[in-house]
């Protein structure tokens, strides 16, 4: 470890909670899927994110090499909730696709994404998540991922305070956090 004398702790929530948290310095830096508004804080690209069809190996959606919104319609869905970034993202997609969002089979709304997963693997509905979120459940087998068509893109962005003067630990993570990043998205 390079900096064994370095506490990490990760806090998981929604773009605006993760930004609030920044701004109000209870967070030192986040990593977060939409762009933010507050003045305090400095947002930047680092790579782009896939959203995907998830769903189990022996669900109907499986058997597509892609899928088009429209085809999504028959089958129930696991939505994130409404604020979610994942969710205005995924719904600005369908409405852009000719697909309202209300006209998915809908069944069940969940903050967490590792909920959102837990459900989709038993079978009850598919979901739309980050390709990235689902690697141990696709090397498991236990979920298997169906591009949409066309794909769904976002990009990822570091943010954190604009202050002049950043701690070492600071600098250092956003470093790596953004070196990472491009690794993940290339």
């Amino acid at each position: 470890m390079r900096y064994p004398q370095v506490r990490v702790r990760l806090t998981v929530g929604n773009s605006d909670v993760i930004s609030n948290a920044i701004a109000a310095h209870t967070l030192d830096i986040g990593l977060i899927e939409s762009p933010v508004s507050l003045p305090s804080l400095q947002c930047e690209g680092c790579g782009d994110d896939e959203l995907q069809v998830v769903c189990t190996p022996s669900h109907p959606l499986a058997s597509y090499r892609e899928v088009e919104a429209r085809s999504l319609l028959p089958h129930d869905f696991v939505a994130r909730e409404p604020g979610s970034s994942t969710r205005e993202v995924t719904d600005d997609y369908l409405r852009a696709c000719g697909v309202e969002p209300d006209q998915l089979k809908t069944i069940m709304e969940l903050s967490s994404p590792e909920a959102l997963k837990g459900v989709v693997a038993t079978g009850l509905g598919f979901s739309i998540v980050s390709r990235a979120s689902f690697d141990k459940e696709r090397q498991l087998g236990t979920l298997v991922a169906v591009p949409l068509r066309p794909a769904l893109t976002r990009t990822l962005s570091l943010v954190y305070p604009k202050e002049r003067f950043r701690s070492q630990v600071v600098l250092s993570f956003v470093e790596f956090a953004r070196n990472k990043l491009k690794e993940l998205s290339a």
